[in-house]
């Protein structure tokens, strides 16, 4: 068997139905570690705040061995998709949502908002189609005969 490599990566642990998850969660952060646990601070790469069974840590290959003999554990697997490339996938999806959100929440969302320029575009946008309350009321078109 080869050595194992001491470069962290992401990893869900995954608990069995009715552990202290929160007494789980304490011991992997605690700087001082016992049995399956680490004996270091184990950083939380993704919380899950959600669920009270699985949360991603950054591990060793020789910390994930140890830890998938600790009974309260049921799984202990790599994450398929880091921390990082999670949030950047994220941001594309997101703007394929923009043109249906409301436009006072695309104004928060929108990176341009903060010098003006959004405002002002969608505030034009609003007047040309008569939505806007600073366009008040227009004149009836005449019909034509």
């Amino acid at each position: 068997m080869g050595k194992l490599k001491l470069i962290e990566r992401e990893y869900i642990v995954t608990l069995k139905k009715d552990v202290d998850y929160e007494k789980f969660n304490e011991e992997m952060i605690q700087s001082t570690g016992a049995g399956a646990i680490p004996k270091r601070t184990v950083d939380v790469a993704n919380a899950r705040p959600g669920s009270k069974r699985n949360t991603h840590y950054a591990l060793t290959e020789a910390e994930v061995i140890q830890l998938r003999k600790d009974s309260r554990a049921k799984r202990v697997a790599p994450s398929t998709t880091p921390l990082s490339s999670r949030n950047q996938a994220a941001v594309p999806s997101m703007l394929k949502l923009m043109p249906l959100l409301p436009i006072r929440l695309r104004l928060m969302l929108s990176p341009s908002s903060r010098d003006g320029r959004a405002i002002s575009t969608v505030a034009r946008q609003q007047s040309n189609r008569g939505n806007s309350p600073s366009a008040g009321t227009k004149a009836p078109k005449k019909a034509s005969r």
